[in-house]
């Protein structure tokens, strides 16, 4: 939990941010998936998996740059020190070309085989899509501050702050990683997040 009220604000307008750029990229790679996408075509696949990589990879550097803001405004407001940089987090392209072209076709797979219409479940499939770029894309911004915390002095680890978008709640994977109230500080423990994940990584000191 931030020590001050000017350091939690600052947490929650880093939260809407990253929220915003996420919803953002869930649609356009969706709408990607329904403009390019044919299942009676073999390569409109691997067209689609790189052009979703592109616009993810937008997405995951608009999440790197708001996070980077973010941990410089929040370490000035809570311990009134200047954050001299941040961690460099690099894109890796082919990995989330296959990942979206995986995912999509899986699912599509699946599906079928449980007996969905064609339709439904290439609807069905670019929904997991979105979804997946949109967790790829938000990683950006994620691993800046945790891997930040880890490289820093200023810092003695991070904490998990819940956020969800939608009217149930978050979900209860969320909501147990966050009750625990864990700071973690090992480089071994890396920020967990499933598809549609919205909560955000707050550091502590």
């Amino acid at each position: 939990m931030a020590l001050t009220t000017a350091g939690s604000r600052l947490t929650n307008a880093h939260a809407t941010a990253q929220e915003e750029i996420g919803l953002e990229i869930e649609a356009e790679v969706l709408a990607l998936w329904r403009d390019v996408f044919d299942p009676s075509l073999r390569t409109s696949g691997r067209v689609f998996a790189g052009l979703a990589a592109g616009v993810a990879e937008e997405a995951f550097r608009q999440s790197q740059g708001a996070a980077g803001a973010y941990l410089r405004a929040f370490t000035e407001v809570e311990v009134d020190r200047a954050l001299s940089g941040v961690s460099e987090v690099p894109w890796r392209p082919e990995w989330a070309e296959r990942k979206f072209l995986a995912d999509g076709l899986d699912e599509l797979e699946r599906l079928i085989g449980n007996g969905w219409t064609l339709e439904g479940a290439v609807e069905s499939a670019g929904s997991r899509v979105a979804g997946a770029a949109q967790n790829t894309a938000l990683a950006g911004g994620r691993n800046v501050i945790v891997d930040t915390t880890y490289d820093s002095d200023v810092f003695t680890g991070w904490r998990r702050v819940v956020r969800h978008v939608g009217q149930d709640g978050p979900c209860s994977f969320c909501r147990m990683l966050a009750d625990n109230g864990a700071v973690y500080s090992e480089r071994s423990v890396r920020f967990a997040a499933h598809n549609r994940c919205y909560c955000v990584a707050e550091p502590a000191f």
